[in-house]
């Protein structure tokens, strides 16, 4: 394994710890104020935290697809609509976009590290020649089949469709519980 290898490897880990727990302490605190039943800071915090974590298994799990990281935005819907079921629907989409954007971070980090690597490499960001070096195949047109183009589709791709996905879902959750009213749920 080269030194750029190595390095780029610990830029990445070193930029998802911080940002996920620093940000993961922020939403934590949102979420513990945002619902009834207070469930506290502690354990929203490892709630969030191990949302986070198996965003980071599953992004490296799919090789770039996104296909298990989406997979992830339809259960986390589900998970924050039964938390906010009962929450005014404002402050709980708002939130629930927060999450979306928050469990992106693992493809946001990759979309911006690799390109960089690459082009401190001596590689070209904007040839397909180079994305084809890469690893982009060879019938992707450009921009898209180089590297920028192909970093920049991953997380633009991936922000707009976990948050359609997770916002939604937690929309027509709210949505069903206000229709129910107050003593039925049909989400646990």
């Amino acid at each position: 394994m080269d030194t750029d290898e190595l390095v780029l490897i610990i830029l990445l880990g070193a930029a998802n710890l911080v940002l996920g727990f620093g940000l993961a302490i922020t939403l934590a605190r949102k979420l513990s104020k945002l619902v009834d039943h207070p469930i506290g800071i502690r354990r929203s915090f490892l709630l969030i935290v191990g949302m986070y974590f198996l965003e980071c298994l599953a992004f490296p799990a799919g090789m770039a697809t996104q296909i298990f990281t989406v997979g992830l935005a339809f259960a986390w819907g589900i998970v924050l609509g039964g938390w906010l079921r009962q929450q005014s629907p404002i402050p709980s989409l708002l939130f629930a976009l927060q999450m979306a954007l928050y469990t992106c971070l693992p493809t946001i980090i990759f979309g911006i590290f690799v390109p960089i690597a690459w082009a401190l490499t001596g590689n070209s960001l904007l040839s397909v020649e180079a994305g084809i070096n890469f690893g982009i195949p060879d019938w992707i047109p450009w921009p898209l089949g180089s590297v920028a183009g192909f970093a920049t589709a991953l997380v633009l791709g991936t922000v707009l469709l976990k948050s359609v996905i997770t916002v939604g879902e937690v929309s027509s959750i709210l949505h069903i519980a206000q229709r129910q009213g107050p003593d039925q749920h049909a989400v646990a």
